[in-house]
Formats: structure tokens, sequence, C-alpha cells
């Protein structure tokens, strides 16, 4: 009848916090009754409405059509490093790939970029999945695991 599906990314923006995307336009009924469940971090995926970008056939909206109204389909958008810093990683590791050069050292600089080495961040980002499933639960009116 209700389904919550959470898709958990890393990459966009501020370090340790997070952001959820939703595929609706902003103020729209889905927009808005997915914010009420979740907060104000709920977002949808259009550029100036947040730290995401205008997206078309994506999995969100594609899970959502599989799963009918009774689902929330949701991106969970952990920040890691500046937006700049992320591209940069993302084109030495592709650059290295297509073309030579230190190609172990650009995929370990893109890891890094998307799962920062730093116990702070590691636990905001499970403080908030945490804080997310926690609603999720709630939405369902399930009770929250021990």
């Amino acid at each position: 009848e209700r389904v919550v599906y959470i898709d958990v990314h890393t990459g966009l923006g501020k370090s340790g916090t997070y952001s959820l995307l939703v595929d609706h336009a902003a103020g729209s009924e889905g927009h808005l009754a997915c914010r009420e469940a979740f907060g104000p971090e709920v977002q949808p995926w259009m550029a100036g409405e947040g730290v995401a970008y205008q997206i078309t056939g994506g999995l969100p909206g594609s899970v959502e059509a599989l799963l009918g109204d009774g689902a929330q389909v949701i991106t969970q958008e952990f920040g890691t490093v500046p937006p700049i810093a992320v591209m940069k990683a993302l084109r030495a590791e592709n650059r290295a790939t297509h073309w030579g050069g230190d190609l172990a050292g650009a995929r370990e600089a893109l890891k890094r970029t998307f799962y920062p080495d730093n116990a702070r961040w590691r636990s905001d980002i499970l403080r908030g999945g945490a804080k997310v499933f926690d609603q999720a639960l709630a939405y369902l009116d399930l009770p929250p695991e021990a």
C-alpha cells in the first residue's frame, strides 16, 4: 500500500549534510507531501532549487512509476567536498581511464571525493541516514528499529 524507496548518494552539497531529492516540481502536491513527512531537507531535482540539477529519465521517476501512487521515492544526497573538487576528481579519473596516467591514484582520489576519510563526516552521514530511516518508518506507521 505504501512504500518508501531511498536511493543513497554522496557528492552534492555541504560536507556532512544531506538533502532529500524528489522527482516533483517545487510546490507540487508530491513535493509538499514528502516535505511534510521528511522535513525541510526535501527539494526537487531542479537547478536553482537546491543542490541538484534537473534530470530526465532518471531512476527516481522510473521507480515511482513502477511502484505506483503509494510510493515515496527519495534520493538522499550527502555532501562531501566542494563541487569543483568533485568535477576535478571525476575528470582526472576519466582521463586516466581513457588516456593513461596514474589510474590507481585517480581512482583513490575519486573514492575519497565521494567517501571522505574523515570520522566526523562518516558519523554525520550515519546520523542523517538513521534520521531519514526513522522518518520513513514513521511515514509507514511502523515502529522504529532498536
